[in-house]
């Protein structure tokens, strides 16, 4: 990756030793940037006490630059890596160029610059509800020409301390939101400024469609054998695998460091030109203005005029792409300025792109802080119109197989998954099928039917561990006819646990033998950390005969021992590419594991060496490590109860009852934040026909006893928080009256004293001298009001809405309208 962002180390040294450089060597390497470095004096090389203090938050004479929270470990700041392109490294240093590395400096200058220009915020006010731009910042500059591999490597690590200074001359610490939001936009910048400085140098550039390049006179199977890192990451996770799976088997396959001598060093540098020599490769020279053919030195010579239309265009072509690749009518500035370096490949200066967006004629601001224009403005409002009409739309006598689509206008919202910012409707699907088996057999199609990136986000709910097994069953089935699942298998144990009480655990007639027992506590005869298996049953005494796994016979009497576990033995086969949950938390060659924790297994050998992935990582372990484990297809609605899904195919059970089953329906749907399918027998609409209103509209109140009775009190008053969050945000996005709102914070205050206030995390409402806090997911993260208080303000911020809504209907029209002509 070309930016990477992680945690510092916390001295100098540890970046000497990460390079294999001595001390003197780093702090030759190194150099100070940033306004708020020279706002305290601190400038030329980085020094180890000089280092120590940043890292600490002080400034030179030992003062404090930002609050320290005492017993806590404060965050001292990011590390932000540049690595320039492998065809760049090795220009640089097989024979060190000066130029190259100096080219190389200008681009990470430039991409701080950016960094301090847009990125650096601090909170102000009470609380720090408030975000400041501070245009400041103090960083580390670290130059490293090595990988861990011993590869050449150009890199430099820029060490963004925590501490930046307000517009009141006061220091705090930073906000490093928009640090990482625009991480792929700070790369891009670097990439770019190295592109052009070493045009400019005159070296030929190959760019290619992403933005990346390399220096012309290269291949990429010859810079393969320059990066045993990179070979390394695609054994390991695939060369189809995303950029974030790559990024997690960078950190899980890389080596640790390993200090050298400087004589060590010296051969490795050697064995470099070695083996650039031995693979008959030459170092691609610059051109000269006198070896260029005539004409050409002039070709960087345009008109001022020639130069503002090519920029223009530019911009022009990437609001386009940015429309017609990823479906965005409207789009946050640094995003429509990367895909904009991405097109100009080098040719235009960067602050000139920078200030012609800032001017450009066809851009219009959004209320939500994008920028769109005129032509997506009208796409966007007749496709929400379109919308509006399908939703309005009702559903009167569906046959059989019939796609009931239900579909609801839904504001963008930074709650959502940055990728799914332009999702603008939610959509609902019903799907009537008399016939169970055929019930099962299309919701398996319909998952299958999804790519692997829309797979790894959709979830299948099912209500029974019956139905469970049919269809994830039926679903592996499928996977190994499409080769997903390679074809060789190995069979293995599983161990389910029968749920035993404490009263049926005391019932003889619930063992068979087979059952494998574990126990809570250590005893004399038992220890907990080892599984028994019941190999006989005295039916008359009420004794299981166990053995452990040393094959020693242990008599257990069922009145005594009580707290144990008893599991059911069951075969089950494993293949490359299963899909996999822990059902229990346990230690796995010294690592723990978590009950719920899914994992992938990529590799089997034989039934003690199977590969598995498992938050990024790849471990190998033994079939035994994997008795307490199942397949992560499919997952029932009780166990999955609470958890937020991107997208859902939902299964419910026949035998539930009519109340029950809408109650459920109207859980996952407020679960479910893009897509969800229903697959039901055919009689379902005609059985219920206030689904529709009640999965349309989660928010509004059940009309009519015979909907309230079954919803008791602590529903009651969650559905009443989530109407009141809803109408909050709705009122802090429509409504904005404080002067210091911004596209990160929109504060609303009402005339009865009720404040609301939402920034990218959190959603807060204020009234009488009581708060009521909200995360992004609608969780209460705090409450001082009762649950009577919680009704009446309910309906206090619901008339607020209201009043919003016809205003917004009101200025809608006067829009449309104005845009028409």
């Amino acid at each position: 990756m070309v930016c990477t962002i992680g945690n510092p180390y916390s001295k100098l040294q540890d970046y000497a030793e990460e390079n294999l450089y001595t001390k003197e060597q780093t702090i030759l390497n190194s150099r100070w940037l940033g306004k708020g470095a020279s706002n305290l004096g601190i400038t030329g090389y980085v020094t180890p006490k000089d280092y120590e203090k940043a890292y600490r938050g002080l400034d030179r004479a030992g003062n404090s630059l930002r609050q320290q929270q005492a017993n806590k470990k404060s965050r001292s700041g990011r590390d932000l890596t540049f690595s320039a392109p492998k065809s760049v490294s090795l220009l640089a240093l097989l024979e060190p160029k000066a130029e190259i590395i100096n080219a190389h400096h200008q681009a990470i200058n430039r991409a701080l610059e950016y960094v301090e220009q847009n990125c650096v915020f601090t909170r102000i006010g009470k609380g720090g509800r408030e975000k400041q731009q501070t245009d400041n910042m103090i960083v580390a500059v670290f130059q490293h020409s090595d990988s861990r591999n011993f590869d050449p490597n150009l890199h430099s690590h820029c060490v963004v301390f925590n501490q930046t200074q307000g517009k009141d001359g006061k220091w705090r610490s930073m906000d490093n939101h928009q640090l990482y939001s625009q991480k792929m936009t700070i790369g891009m910048v670097y990439r770019y400024e190295l592109g052009r400085q070493l045009s400019e140098l005159g070296h030929s550039i190959n760019w290619n469609q992403d933005g990346t390049f390399d220096i012309a006179g290269f291949n990429s199977k010859q810079l393969s054998h320059f990066s045993s890192r990179r070979t390394e990451i695609i054994d390991a996770v695939g060369i189809e695998s995303s950029v974030k799976e790559k990024a997690k088997a960078c950190i899980s396959t890389r080596n640790t460091k390993r200090y050298i001598s400087i004589d060590e060093r010296d051969t490795i540098h050697k064995s470099w030109q070695h083996k650039f020599d031995s693979l008959g490769l030459t170092v691609p020279q610059p051109t000269t203005h006198s070896d260029k053919p005539k004409g050409m030195a002039s070709l960087r010579i345009f008109d001022t005029k020639d130069l503002e239309r090519s920029r223009q265009k530019s911009i022009d072509n990437s609001i386009q792409t940015l429309d017609s690749r990823d479906g965005k009518t409207r789009f946050l500035e640094h995003e429509l300025l990367r895909e904009i370096l991405v097109q100009a490949q080098g040719q235009h200066q960067l602050d000139k792109l920078q200030h012609d967006v800032k001017h450009h004629p066809g851009l219009i601001g959004t209320e939500d802080g994008k920028l769109t224009t005129i032509d997506l403005y009208r796409k966007e409002k007749i496709r929400l119109r379109e919308a509006k009409q399908i939703a309005s739309k009702t559903i009167d006598k569906p046959d059989i197989l019939e796609l009931a689509t239900l579909t609801f206008e839904q504001k963008t919202s930074p709650y959502q998954d940055r990728k799914d910012l332009n999702s603008d409707s939610k959509i609902f699907n019903f799907k009537e099928i008399k016939d169970p088996h055929s019930r099962i057999s299309q919701a398996v199609q319909e998952y299958l039917r999804k790519s692997d990136r829309q797979q790894s986000k959709t979830v299948i709910l099912t209500d029974t561990e019956e139905d469970r097994y049919k269809i994830t069953s039926r679903l592996r089935q499928e996977l190994i006819k499409q080769n997903k699942l390679e074809s060789n298998a190995i069979r293995t144990n599983i161990l389910h646990s029968k749920n035993l009480d404490t009263r049926t655990v005391l019932n003889i007639e619930n063992y068979q033998i087979g059952n494998a027992v574990k126990f809570d506590r250590t005893s004399k005869r038992f220890n907990n950390k080892d599984l028994y298996k019941v190999v006989e049953i005295d039916l008359q005494n009420g004794i299981l005969h166990l053995i452990d796994r040393f094959h020693s016979e242990k008599k257990l009497p069922l009145h005594r021992y009580k707290h144990r576990q008893v599991y059911q033995a069951q075969k089950r086969e494993l293949r490359v590419n299963e899909k996999m949950h822990f059902l229990r938390s346990q230690y796995i060659n010294g690592n723990q594991v978590s009950a719920g924790q899914s994992f992938t297994i990529t590799n089997i050998k034989n039934k003690q060496r199977i590969t598995i992935k498992t938050k990024g990582k790849l471990s190998i372990v033994k079939a035994d490590d994997l008795l307490f484990s199942e397949y992560n297809y499919v997952d029932t609605l009780k166990k999955h109860q609470g958890k937020k899904i991107d997208s859902c195919i939902y299964h419910p059970s026949t035998a539930k009852s009519n109340k029950l089953f809408k109650q459920d329906i109207y859980k996952v749907a407020s679960y479910t934040k893009r897509g969800l399918t229903v697959y039901t027998s055919d009689n379902f609409l005609q059985q219920n026909t206030t689904i529709k209103a009640q999965v349309l509209q989660p928010s509004m109140k059940l009309k009519g006893k015979s909907e309230v009775q079954h919803i008791d009190e602590s529903q009651a008053i969650n559905n009443t928080l989530f109407e009141l969050a809803s109408s909050s945000k709705y009122i802090a996005l429509n409504r904005k009256l404080d002067i210091l709102n911004s596209a990160d914070r929109q504060v609303y205050n009402s005339p009865d004293g009720i404040v609301i206030e939402k920034n990218l995390q959190n959603l807060s409402i204020y009234y009488d001298d009581k708060l009521i806090n909200f995360d992004r997911d609608f969780n209460v993260t705090k409450n001082e009001f009762s649950n009577q208080e919680i009704h009446q303000l309910n309906q206090k911020v619901s008339d607020i809405k209201q009043q919003s809504v016809e205003q917004n209907q009101n200025k809608q029209i006067q829009k449309d309208i104005g845009l028409s002509l």
